[in-house]
């Protein structure tokens, strides 16, 4: 089994280890092994989904229990109409967050405006970038 230091010295590229290490390696790191080859918010979606395919009932059940979405999220996914998709994205900007950087609110309250003019699809994509930045910060909190 490797180091930790021979590990990060691979991950720096100083080093070849062999592909045969790639599981010891995400052990010791305490990660997926996919985590290893990729990073990014579409790759570990598509992660995300294989092991959603590919759960047994016990870690259904496990997932269940630890990654229950808030309410609106179900709200917004479930909607197929864009104007209540944007209400619905409109009423979490409303709960105003606690903040130093002067004019947030007012910038928050123009975007909430402008949210039902908004196409469903770009919607959504606004909803999956605001989700990405909150679990990015929930991470550095």
């Amino acid at each position: 089994m490797p180091t930790i230091n021979s590990i990060y010295a691979y991950l720096n590229g100083r080093i070849g280890i062999d592909v045969e290490l790639l599981p010891y390696i995400a052990r010791v790191l305490d990660i997926p092994e996919q985590l290893l080859f990729a990073d990014t918010p579409s790759a570990r979606l598509a992660y995300i989904r294989h092991l959603a395919q590919t759960m047994t009932d016990e870690e259904r059940q496990l997932m269940s229990k630890i990654a229950e979405p808030p309410p609106e999220v179900f709200g917004i996914v479930d909607m197929g109409d864009a104007y209540h998709n944007a209400m619905r994205i409109a009423k979490i900007f409303d709960k105003k967050p606690d903040n130093t950087h002067g004019d947030t609110d007012s910038k928050i309250q123009r975007i909430h405006g402008l949210l039902p003019h908004a196409p469903d699809k770009y919607l959504t994509h606004i909803e999956t970038q605001l989700l990405d930045y909150k679990q990015l910060t929930a991470r550095f909190v």
